[in-house]
Order: structure tokens, then sequence, then C-alpha cells
């Protein structure tokens, strides 16, 4: 699994946050409010005790990068622009920005502008990781603009419903079906939305499509662009939309994965995507000669399954907690969902069943755990969902929403899709209902290229052909082995490439034909996979231009090569965590620790290192629950670090079978 993947994954899963710690939410949000409550700007003061005023409205201000700017390969600009706020608030708003400039001499004068998923959430924090599906596609001809929507991530974002956290016992820590708390859950998020409503530093009213349509034109308008070209997945295509229909001057063209059709009420349509998703998947393991006998009737391995974690819930050693998740019926089926996002996590769900076949539930488990998510950081979602799903939601999409006939139905619950229980909570939210148009069917004539993915489990292939049904001009193409990220292949990338240079031509769509979802078939405990090969290779000691080639022998992973430092991930599944990285210069903890999830503080610990390596290699263990990493640290010249990130149980044998041969390998003379 890939850093960009993995945060991808986290990013569009169904409700509305970055896969981050309550702690670092908590802080992030909390500085946010405290600026907001003294109406202090979060700018730097320009003297002692007077903060800078807020530029004028529609003025762009430069600011650092939310992100890790040298981990993408061209210059990026990043900044905000002010928008007017509600009327009768003192600050603006703030739409943050990030804009990746082409390395061509020439660049076309129409970039690209990404619309994200959500609603809610933020794709600037992690854009570094968004860099290969988001920006590499376009640069090399046009520059490529991100932004986070207002009320989200670095663009104003609306407070977080702190007190939520107090069911984090109650969803992950305890024996308790969600359904039987989701009352008092929402009762919470309803006060929470009441506070919002009364502040004058809101308006609800305004969180909504026409509003993130509004001010993308705004941002364009900002950066004197005069067209642009449209790119856009999950709640992004809405967006997309909206703007093709009330400002299409403004596109030269529209690229729209995971298509979420504006007449479409996302309340009570997910079990059945779900449940259609899983069937391509089933479908796929029956025609695979390992897969199909070895599963035989999936329907009934997963009832199975849920009704074994629903009858004896397992401990998880997760780190988003001082004492281990207990992992229930509710987690498996929110993980199971999750993973069909993306293609290469969808091939892990057979697997699963078969393990629990066999009797082993160690898959499905962490399948379980990976489903745990801040409930608080909901504001964003809910706040556009009640102002244009609720209002125009029908008797049979209630129905449906609350239906509990099947195991796919649990994933309307929440906190895993906050999405059925909306008909309770808007009326607190006091959000407005919008324009009946934003639940019409909405037709447009910008060239446009469409992609759906068989496995997508949120906006099933059907939304997309129905809508190409009535567009003059549109390309769709269909990869039935792809998720929610059915824009990501190699394939995708040729087709945009080419329909974003000529989007009025036809586009050469044969790379997708006869595409199949590929089933790994890793069955068994990870601990059980034996021991790796391993191949020769070099790795450069130098940091900077200079190199200075050592041979070395390391595991025959998959392997990412970036500027002094090399990664190799293990990848038995798609939640292996398992990644050894080799890196030049001096320890640099900050570097290591990216690659741990939901990392907090905690810090490296200086050991002895086994007799072999004393006086050569100094040891430093990050002990954390339920993920470590141990790093060697080459004394003297030159300066390397060796690291090794996995789960607890397995660290000091990989230790010995990964790291060990790696250091004797190194020639360093």
């Amino acid at each position: 699994m890939t850093p960009r993947s993995l945060v991808l994954l986290l990013a569009l899963v169904a409700a509305t946050c970055a896969r981050v710690s309550p702690e670092e939410l908590a802080a992030q949000y909390e500085l946010d409010k405290i600026q907001r409550e003294n109406l202090v700007s979060s700018s730097t003061s320009t003297a002692e005790g007077e903060a800078e005023p807020e530029p004028k409205a529609h003025q762009v201000q430069s600011t650092e990068c939310p992100f890790e700017v040298q981990l993408v390969a061209v210059d990026v600009e990043c900044g905000f622009v002010s928008l007017p706020g509600p009327d009768d608030s003192p600050t603006p708003v703030r739409l943050s920005f990030a804009r990746f400039r082409s390395s061509n001499d020439n660049p076309e004068p129409n970039p690209v502008i990404y619309l994200h998923g959500g609603p809610g959430g933020s794709v600037l924090a992690d854009a570094h990781s968004f860099y290969g599906a988001v920006v590499s596609p376009f640069i090399d001809r046009r520059d490529v603009i991100v932004y986070d929507q207002r009320g989200g991530g670095e663009s104003s974002p609306l407070p977080v419903c702190d007190h939520a956290r107090q069911f984090d016992p109650d969803f992950f820590l305890e024996d308790r079906d969600h359904a039987d708390i989701s009352d008092e859950y929402l009762d919470i998020l309803a006060e929470c939305g009441q506070n919002i409503s009364n502040s004058f530093l809101y308006d609800l009213t305004t969180y909504n499509s026409v509003t993130h349509a509004n001010d993308t034109i705004e941002l364009a308008r900002a950066l004197k662009i005069d067209q642009f070209n449209i790119h856009a997945s999950s709640y992004g295509t809405k967006v997309a939309q909206t703007i093709l229909r009330d400002h299409p001057q403004w596109v030269r063209s529209a690229i729209l994965t995971g298509f979420y059709p504006t007449e479409v009420n996302l309340i009570g349509s997910v079990p059945s995507s779900f449940e259609s998703a899983l069937q391509t998947v089933f479908d796929a393991c029956a025609a695979d000669a390992v897969c199909g006998p070895a599963l035989r009737d999936p329907w009934t391995a997963l009832d199975e399954a849920i009704a074994s974690f629903n009858d004896s819930p397992l401990e998880y050693e997760s780190p988003y907690f001082d004492v281990p998740a207990l992992i229930d019926d509710d987690e498996v089926v929110n993980g199971l969902h999750a993973l069909l996002y993306l293609a290469e996590a969808a091939a892990m769900i057979p697997d699963a069943l078969i393990d629990f076949r066999d009797g082993d539930l160690d898959r499905l488990t962490r399948i379980g755990a990976s489903s745990i998510t801040d409930i608080a950081d909901v504001a964003g979602f809910v706040a556009v969902q009640c102002n244009e799903e609720a209002p125009f939601t029908t008797t049979e999409q209630r129905a449906n929403a609350y239906a509990r006939t099947r195991p796919v139905d649990r994933v309307n619950l929440v906190p895993g899709f906050i999405g059925s229980s909306l008909l309770e909570l808007c009326a607190a939210w006091d959000t407005g209902t919008a324009n009946a148009v934003a639940n019409e069917p909405t037709t447009w004539n910008a060239p446009t290229l469409m992609f759906s993915g068989g496995l997508d489990p949120i906006t099933p292939p059907g939304w997309a052909f129905n809508t190409a049904e009535r567009l003059d001009n549109v390309t769709l193409v269909h990869f039935p082995d792809r998720g929610h990220d059915a824009d990501e292949s190699l394939c995708a990338v040729d087709i945009m490439q080419q329909f974003i240079e000529r989007p009025g031509d036809a586009v050469d769509t044969g790379c997708a034909d006869g595409a199949l979802l590929q089933l790994d078939n890793n069955a068994g405990r990870m601990t059980d996979q034996g021991a790796p090969a391993f191949v020769d290779s070099i790795f450069d000691v130098e940091p900077g231009e200079e190199i200075s080639w050592v041979d070395v022998r390391v595991p025959d992973w998959e392997a990412y090569f970036i500027e002094d430092e090399d990664s190799y991930y293990r990848q038995n599944d798609w939640l292996d965590p398992t990644i050894l990285v080799v890196r030049n210069g001096s320890f640099n903890s900050s570097e290591l620790t990216w690659y741990l999830e939901s990392y907090v503080d905690e810090p490296f610990v200086p050991s002895d290192p086994p007799d072999r390596f004393a006086g050569v290699w100094e040891r430093r263990l990050l002990e954390r629950i339920g993920t470590d990493m141990v790093a060697y640290v080459h004394i003297g010249e030159p300066e390397l670090t060796v690291a090794l990130t996995a789960e607890t149980d397995e660290l000091a044998t990989l230790e010995r079978a990964i790291v060990f041969p790696v250091l004797q390998s190194f020639n360093t003379d």
C-alpha cells in the first residue's frame, strides 16, 4: 500500500474526515476555535499585541503550504482568497489553495482545478500524497490548482463537535451495538449544530454546492484565470455539475470520476450500492480458479463472519486508544465498505472471508479496525447534506435509510455513515433548504470525460451511465476492476491526457476493454507467509546532488524511490503496515514517523543493539499501541538510517528476518 493510496482511501471514505488521531484534530481545531472566539486573525501579528488585518475581499494572500512541499516534483504556491462571510461576521471566509506550477516553459493558459469529495474534509493537508493522482497527469502541460472547500480543512473550517468524542468508548471500546448508541450520539450532534447556527460567525445556509461552485469561480477570478478544466471526484462532481450549469463559460472541459448526479439522493442508497459492489467482487472470485473453490458461497461466509463478530467481538491494539479497541460486526461492515473504494483494497475481501472459513479472523479484525474514525469532525458533511439532500428525501429513500433486514444495511448506522441519520439531525442545524434545482437533473455542453468503477460502493456505475445518456458531448469509460478510484489506473491517466489536450476529439479508450479485478489470494496470517526473498541493489549514501553508490541487499518487495530515501512495502494485503525505509543523511525522526498512521508524539528511545552491530549501528525503538518502528542509525560516515515499521507482535521477528540482513549487506568501505 503506497502512502498516496492510503491517504486517498482515508480521504474518500464516506464520512468526512481524514484518518488522524482525535488528539491531532482536537489540537488543530481548538486553535481555530480560540482564534475565532477572540476575533483574531490566524495571520502572523505585525506588532506585539496587534493582529495583522484581514486582506480585503477577493485579495490573494500568500502562505506557507500546509503539506510537505519537498515531496512534490514541481514548484508550488500556496495561499488563500478572502471571500465575504456572513453579513454580521467581522471576518471573511478564507478559501485556501495550492497552485502547482507546470515545468513547461509555455504552459497552457487553462489550468486544471481539482474539486475534492466529501462534502467536508481536506485535500490540502495531504496534497503531497495526492500528487500522483491529482497533479501528475496534467502538470507537464498546465498548472494544477487544488483547494479546500469552505467549511473544511484549511478553508475557514466549521467547528468540530468535540463533545461527540465522549462516545468513542461506546462505539469502539465496548461491546455495544451502534444502533443502541445512535440516539444519544445524534442528540450531541444536534446540540453542536444548534451552537454553530447560533454563532454570528457562521451561516449554515451557505454551505452547499451552489456556494462551493461560486467559490470556485471567485478563486479562478482572483487568480486571473479566464477559463479552466475541471477534475472532480465524488461529491466534487456535484460541485462540478453546478459550475457547468451556472457558470458554463468558465469551463473548457470536465473530467468526472465517482459521479454523484445532482438528482440522486445519497440518503438510503448506500446499502444497495454496497451490496452491488460486493457482488462484483464475489463474481470475480467465482471466476478465479483458486478463489472460487476456496470461498464457495461468499454471501453465506459474509453472513457467518458478521454474526461471529456480533457474538464475540475481538480486541485489537489500535494506535487511537490507550486500551484495545473492540472490533464487532459494525466495524467489520464499515471496514469492508471502505475497502471497496480502491480496487487493490477490494481484492482483500475474498481472502479475508477465506481466512474466516479456515478459522482465522486476523484479516477481518484488521479490516474492522481500519474503520475507526474521528466521530466529531462532521460539520462540513452535515451542513451540505442537510441543505440539499435531506429536504428532498422520498418515502422510499426514508424506508431504505432505516432498513435493518440485511447485514449490508448496517453500513447506514452511525458513525460509519452519518447520512442515514440526517433526517433526525437536520432540524437542529438550521441549514435552510436548497433551491429545488439542486435536486434536478443537470445537463451541459462542455466536453466531458466520465469514469465509473464496477466496485464503487458509494457512487455506483449506473449513476454515470444514466447521466451520460442525456449528454451530447461526453465520453464514458467504465472500469469493472476499479472502485471509487476509477481515474487512477495507468490506462485512465492515458485517457485523461488525451482528452484534456483535445477535448473535442475522439479518445482512444481501448486500454479499458476487458479489464478484470485481479485477486491477490494471499490467504493465511501474515506471520505464516515465510521468510522474504532478498535481491541485490544499490543505495546512494550521499545526501543531496552528489552520488555515492554502495551495494546492499533488500527484500524483494514493492519499492518506491525518492530523493535520499528508498522504501519497501511488503503488501501481504492492503492493510499490511510493514515497511522498510533506508535513508541517507542524519537521523530524522519526523521523516520516518510519516510512515506511521495516526502518529502523535511518541519518541524514539535508544536501546542496545545486538552485539554484532554494537559500535557500528545505534538502535532506536518507537513503541506504540498496535504498530511499532525500530531504527538503526549508522555511527560515523556515511550517515545512514535503516528503519522498519510493523505490527507490534511481528516486529521482533521481522527485525531479525529483514533488518539484520540489510545491515549486514551494506558495503560502506
